[in-house]
């Protein structure tokens, strides 16, 4: 099945006088522009529309937004539909001055009584406005003015929160890879409770972040990564193998129990035999199995004796519960070998028969912290593990002057080895470095001044 992607994307009159039209041909796109077009706010505005952080957006002058599928599918809301869908959110839905009402006032109504209610008129005026253009439509409500204009209100927040529906719904049928924002890289020095209350350390950290940085609501999953996390996902997927192997083989033990009642008589093996699999799984299973019984097994196999039915099962099944597992070895495998196209006189060591990974200088054994790198270092180590350690299938990735804190050689490489993980859906990169598409991405990079336009 061909997945959709974003074809088109548009804001009128962002910052009041920029109106911003790009359009996606590809799946990848490099916007090239100096300080002070808008590249960041650009980028923000698609990954807060495209994430459903609506306060975030309302937050972002501008107009009117429209977002477009491939597949035809569109979004389009102004700023004021935003303002008062998220107002309405915060209410009772549904109440009965709306169910008295939602027959009577079309949307053409009340989009003449959002712009009576935002307009900076004194609210005395405001309620008289709506009073005298509900009378207009014939509406005649008997009521005071305020509790009118007050309900009027309610009832346009009610609208909006369940027209803008649509708008979630049709990202939520589009948008089905896992969104990766990652704005301009920068060190921080902060309270490390901030971020884990756990901890009473301050210590310096690496994030990608926003503009905002003592604002903790910016710190969510796809901001905050920074060596601590990149550890503890080491970790887990390190771990995760180790029990997969452990229960794998306690399951295996169970299975061929049962099948002794059954000789193996008829067994034949599944498996094409491998050497470097079978003796990473006898590894990885530990003390489950004692040494002389390894050994016992591996020279059985070399034998090319095949009259032992059971010891054949197990054989099976050992390589059967390695290959479970490979996804996750594939997954830090791919991380360590990109990170070290990068890394100076160091590099990533993955043992899958200890099912360890660590970094070692070239010149020695000594292991070295992940906090020990350099800040390039730790920027690339934290984005490829964001790529490769995530068993996410496919990823938009929306990218903010990845340049800094890299060298040339880095800045020439970085999309590339993005795109060559395979599981990049879409990529928007904003940046002000040639090196960055001096690569297979040229046919890719555009003047960000092609799709603005100034009033």
């Amino acid at each position: 099945m061909i997945k959709t992607r974003i074809s088109r994307f548009k804001i009128t009159k962002l910052f009041g006088y920029q109106d911003v039209d790009i359009d996606f041909n590809d799946r990848y796109k490099i916007l090239i522009g100096e300080n002070g077009l808008g590249k960041t706010t650009i980028l923000n505005a698609l990954y807060f529309l495209l994430d459903k952080k609506f306060r975030k957006l309302n937050n972002l002058k501008f107009e009117s937004i429209e977002l477009i599928f491939s597949n035809k599918s569109k979004i389009s809301f102004t700023k004021n539909d935003l303002n008062f869908y998220i107002n309405g959110r915060s209410q009772n839905q549904e109440s009965h001055f709306f169910q008295i009402l939602k027959d009577k006032i079309k949307k053409d109504d009340v989009e003449i009584m959002k712009k009576i209610i935002l307009n900076k008129n004194e609210d005395v005026h405001k309620r008289l406005e709506v009073t005298q253009y509900l009378k207009k439509i014939n509406l005649n409500i008997g009521a005071p003015s305020k509790f009118i204009y007050e309900n009027i209100n309610k009832f346009i927040s009610e609208f909006e929160a369940i027209n803008f529906q649509t708008v979630i719904d049709t990202l939520d049928n589009n948008i089905t890879s896992k969104i990766l924002y990652f704005p301009t890289y920068r060190r921080i020095e902060s309270h490390f409770e901030n971020l884990n209350p756990q901890q009473v350390s301050q210590q310096s950290i690496l994030l990608w972040g926003d503009e905002d940085h003592k604002d903790n609501s910016n710190f969510d999953d796809n901001l905050k990564f920074g060596m601590q996390d990149v550890k503890a996902r080491i970790e887990y997927l390190t771990e995760e193998i180790r029990e997969m192997s452990l229960k794998g083989f306690s399951k295996i033990t169970g299975d061929l129990l049962s099948q002794l009642s059954n000789e193996f008589k008829n067994y034949k093996l599944k498996n094409k035999f491998d050497q470097k699999k079978l003796q990473i799984i006898l590894d990885r299973v530990g003390h489950s199995i004692n040494n002389n019984d390894k050994q016992n097994i591996k020279d059985y196999i070399h034998s090319g004796n095949k009259s032992n039915k059971g010891l054949l099962y197990l054989i099976d099944k050992l390589i059967d519960l390695y290959n479970q597992q490979e996804t996750l070895d594939v997954a830090i495998k791919k991380f360590a070998d990109t990170c070290n196209m990068y890394l100076n006189l160091k590099r990533f060591i993955y043992d899958e028969s200890s099912i360890s990974l660590k970094i070692q200088r070239d010149s020695s054994t000594d292991e070295i912290e992940l906090e020990q790198l350099s800040s390039g270092e730790k920027q690339i180590v934290s984005l490829f593990s964001k790529i490769h350690l995530e068993l996410d299938k496919s990823f938009i990735i929306l990218f903010d002057e990845p340049e800094l804190s890299l060298s040339i050689y880095w800045q020439q490489r970085l999309l590339t080895d993005i795109l060559d993980s395979n599981k990049c859906n879409f990529l928007l990169t904003v940046t002000h470095s040639p090196f960055i598409y001096d690569n297979d991405m040229q046919n890719y990079a555009y003047g960000l001044t092609d799709y603005i336009k100034f009033d």
